[in-house]
């Protein structure tokens, strides 16, 4: 069934006191019709209907009340939107313009720097735009730069090659044959760190 949060909410207000009253077997059997008309998990269906409509007593400052426990709905908060399009153009701008930087080091570079970078003509912003990238965190910036990280698909190069045809004619030598070689003598293994 495709029951909606306040059907659901009434299903398992009247369920609850016929679940609490019955028997083992028949608990079995209205959890089964509960979980099939809900689509709720069994083990949270069976709390659920546990502590619906019961009453606990609660410590408030200094008394103890009695409270009854309710089914209640979860109010997801709207949070105003800070750093809107303006500020994401300006930010991939200066990201690109900068050498795709991560944010760990953006965000710290655009908070002491973006008064020196804002009188540049290169990155044209508004007030607004530059007291927003002064305040900016890394965690927002990361978030900010997603979409055109996912675009771009920017990786670290490793300029490493598998050395096999070199292999066969290089002899490999163990700690040992290298403890009698004459003076002058190294190996050397190559790894290039880029990114």
């Amino acid at each position: 069934m495709g029951l909606n949060m306040l059907e659901r909410r009434a299903l398992t207000h009247t369920v609850a006191v016929r679940y609490r009253t019955s028997t083992k077997t028949g608990k079995k059997q209205i959890l089964d019709e509960f979980c099939q008309s809900t689509g709720y998990h069994r083990k949270y269906a069976i709390s659920l209907l546990t502590h619906e409509g019961t009453q606990r007593l609660l410590r408030v400052g200094g008394k103890t009340i009695k409270a009854q426990v309710r089914h209640k709905s979860r109010v997801r908060r709207v949070y105003p939107e800070i750093y809107d399009g303006a500020v994401r153009k300006v930010l991939v701008t200066l990201w690109e313009g900068f050498n795709y930087q991560c944010s760990k080091l953006l965000a710290p570079f655009l908070n002491h720097n973006i008064d020196a970078i804002a009188a540049s003509p290169d990155y044209p912003m508004d007030e607004s735009v530059r007291e927003k990238l002064q305040k900016i965190s890394a965690s927002t910036v990361e978030r900010l730069l997603v979409k055109h990280k996912q675009k771009t698909r920017i990786r670290g190069t490793s300029g490493t090659k598998a050395g096999r045809p070199l292999r066969k004619l290089v002899t490999v030598m163990t700690h040992f044959e290298c403890a009698v070689q004459p003076p002058g003598f190294f190996q050397i293994d190559l790894v290039q760190h880029d990114g």
